[in-house]
């Protein structure tokens, strides 16, 4: 049976999807009427909502909100209307409720004032995966032209658990937002058993915990030096630390590298108090330029990052005059040819460039590797290849650390 047939076994076709279920209810007739719904919530939240119905062939024809600096505007092409207007010419239409944390409030509200088809996802798992999906959605016929790949990745990795991971990941998102399956894999976690699965931990991260303390990672006695690569504001060095105090570790260094302005000052306040860390206020790429950046504090961007061409074009990161620009460099150009034991990546889609740049290093060294491989479609199978052909001497494992999409990692440990 080849890669793609293995994959194929647990997918799950848009008919089968319970979001449409989930949502529209004794509804669904919507789907067959094309009838356009209105999305209530013109942010993050709304964009997301539209982006997911319209993988199930439903179409937004406005939004709606209650932000006045919003009214008259566009997201994704469609005009943002006040509730005013929504209240005088659309009280029959079928509203979704796209905002998230007072998503109740605003159902009971339009219910309280004449609406009487509002569509809601009431479970707020679910509520988070639906808004997530589109973004990490992949079609089935995507992986076709990259099976060779995929197959090799599938048999490089070195133990069952990996190929498992693999292979549901790879099933979950070709399927269409059935949460069902998203709940399989997130079994897959190499969560701490001491998080039993419940609702207040379902969309948390362990990521930072289990970098280090998992099953394939080891510090040893003697110099540690990490090299962290999107420090965020202390989080993962702080676990990293615990991690060393538990095997009574005491001689470590970390270079921490955060490209962006606000996480960075978090980042510089939270460790001042150590002393065996420095800090790099750069991205890592694999050459000293400056870079077109996207910083965390848009209202459309949940995460700092590197803006490319084909990311506009797509409409995953839209073009503004916000964005800033960064100076990034290589870590060859910066740290080599110091010792380096672990490197982690978290660095939201210029993992590729960053361990190109870190050639050096690698081939040297023989680092530990953490390597974030979600941010980007085609790195579940392209990070391997390119470690492997810069290095033949590693053992490739995958991980997932959370309740979310996010957080599936690449550990490639030297032979």
């Amino acid at each position: 049976m080849s890669i793609l047939e293995i994959i194929k076994e647990n997918y799950i076709s848009q008919e089968k999807s319970d979001f449409v279920t989930t949502l529209f209810g004794e509804n669904k007739e919507l789907l067959k009427t094309n009838e356009e719904v209105i999305v209530y919530g013109a942010g993050s939240g709304g964009r997301e909502v539209s982006e997911c119905l319209l993988l199930h062939g439903v179409t937004t024809e406005f939004f709606c909100d209650s932000n006045p600096d919003l009214i008259g505007k566009t997201l994704l092409g469609k005009p943002i209307i006040s509730f005013e207007q929504l209240f005088k010419s659309y009280k029959n239409r079928f509203i979704v409720v796209g905002v998230q944390k007072p998503k109740k409030i605003v159902y009971e509200s339009l219910v309280s004032k004449g609406f009487n088809r509002v569509g809601i996802i009431q479970n707020d798992e679910q509520f988070y995966y639906y808004l997530q999906f589109p973004r990490w959605k992949i079609e089935i016929l995507e992986l076709t032209p990259h099976a060779n790949k995929i197959s090799q990745v599938y048999e490089m990795l070195a133990d069952q658990k990996s190929k498992d991971i693999f292979i549901n990941r790879l099933s979950t998102l070709t399927s269409y937002a059935d949460f069902a399956s998203y709940k399989n894999y997130c079994k897959l976690s190499n969560y701490p058993s001491a998080y039993p699965e419940s609702k207040k931990i379902f969309s948390a991260n362990f990521e930072n915990q289990m970098y280090f303390d998992n099953d394939l990672i080891t510090l040893k006695p003697g110099e540690v030096n990490l090299v962290d690569c999107g420090a965020y504001d202390g989080d993962s060095f702080i676990e990293f630390q615990k991690s060393l105090e538990k095997l009574q570790i005491k001689d470590s260094f970390v270079y921490c590298f955060e490209p962006d302005l606000l996480n960075f000052q978090k980042l510089r306040t939270n460790l001042s108090g150590y002393k065996n860390v420095d800090f790099f206020q750069l991205g890592v790429w694999n050459e000293k330029t400056t870079l077109k950046f996207a910083s965390s504090n848009l209202m459309y961007q949940t995460e700092s990052c590197v803006v490319r061409t084909e990311e506009r074009l797509s409409k995953v990161i839209q073009a503004t005059e916000s964005d800033s620009s960064i100076e990034v460099d290589s870590i060859d150009n910066l740290l080599y040819p110091n010792r380096v034991n672990i490197i982690k990546m978290d660095v939201e889609g210029s993992e590729s460039e960053a361990l190109l740049g870190a050639q050096k290093t690698i081939k040297k060294h023989h680092p530990q590797l953490i390597i974030s491989t979600y941010h980007k479609k085609d790195d579940l199978w392209n990070l391997p290849l390119l470690i492997k052909n810069m290095s033949p001497d590693y053992k490739f494992y995958i991980r997932h650390f959370s309740f979310s999409w996010s957080e599936t990692v690449l550990i490639a440990i030297p032979k």
